[in-house]
């Protein structure tokens, strides 16, 4: 499984997961920072989902503060 986030020109912020998680539900937390430690601006940012065998979905997400 892996949980990339964008910022809206389509640069890699961070990824937040990156490997296989156990079988069942889970709550993922970003905490608006990105690689680096940094924290991001506010504004829209993409999160992109993908399961092996099972697909990508990718969402908008606003983060505001």
């Amino acid at each position: 499984m892996e949980l990339t986030i964008f910022d809206i020109l389509g640069r890699c912020v961070r990824t937040v997961v990156d490997g296989p998680l156990v079988a069942g539900t889970h709550t993922l937390t970003w905490d608006v920072r990105g690689s680096g430690g940094e924290t991001v601006g506010p504004g829209a940012y993409l999160a992109r989902l993908t399961v092996e065998g099972r697909g990508t979905r990718l969402v908008k997400i606003v983060a505001l503060w």
